[in-house]
């Protein structure tokens, strides 16, 4: 019967779907909501932040880091 496996290849998706919603961005270390800005940075340890965390009052335009990355782009400047 495809009836039954295709309700469990759905119940999976849900699932994996779940299980996404639970990670952790931000300087908040709260989930995702609202309005968010992904780091350019590739190696950015939070990705993506609330604008409110971060001060951002409407889309960026070009390229965005965040406080932390933005802080050691600038050291490793010097």
């Amino acid at each position: 019967m495809n009836d039954g496996e295709d309700e469990d290849v759905e119940m999976d998706g849900e699932e994996e779907q779940d299980e996404g919603d639970d990670k952790k961005y931000c300087i908040c270390h709260s989930v995702s909501y609202g309005n968010m800005v992904a780091c350019d940075n590739d190696d950015c340890p939070h990705e993506w932040f609330h604008w409110s965390c971060v001060g951002v009052k409407q889309e960026p335009v070009g390229k965005w880091f965040c406080p932390d990355c933005t802080q050691g782009r600038s050291l490793n400047k010097r």
